[in-house]
């Protein structure tokens, strides 16, 4: 019986103590960030001149993305590439897991807002070493 006061007692000591906020105020510290959707973007590529569009906006990240992500290299060749991609976003795993992110994921205002929080934070706490990064979304065959 005094087994279970004991734990009554820690659950109530642990619920009260998570009221207060020891947190510093970061209110003032800028922490702006550009939230690229990719999966967005690449879902609405339908011609080659819209994913030759999307490459030239981001080409680092998109150059990772399909040779290290999705693991389709055909080297220089852009009409390769492209052609690739369409299979890839072809499969019906990928339209699957397409459909899902847009049900689940339409409104990214909290999770945007809960990256901000996150970045002022880290700003705070590391104010020389930490540079705000963009933010990329990706869908890729791991889901």
């Amino acid at each position: 019986m005094s087994r279970y006061y004991l734990i009554y007692f820690i659950c109530i000591i642990f619920f009260y103590s998570c009221k207060e906020s020891n947190a510093p105020d970061v209110s003032d510290i800028q922490a702006d960030f550009e939230l690229i959707r990719t999966e967005k973007v690449l879902t609405d590529i339908q011609t080659l001149e819209d994913f030759n569009k999307a490459i030239a906006t981001h080409p680092a990240f998109y150059d990772l993305y399909f040779k290290n992500i999705i693991h389709i290299n055909p080297g220089n060749d852009k009409d390769s590439l492209f052609a690739e991609f369409i299979n890839f976003k072809q499969d019906s795993t990928v339209i699957a897991v397409n459909e899902f992110i847009e049900k689940e994921f339409s409104d990214f205002k909290s999770v945007q807002s809960d990256l901000k929080s996150f970045f002022k934070y880290l700003q705070y706490y590391f104010p020389d070493q930490f540079q705000v990064p963009n933010v990329y979304t990706i869908n890729s065959d791991f889901g």
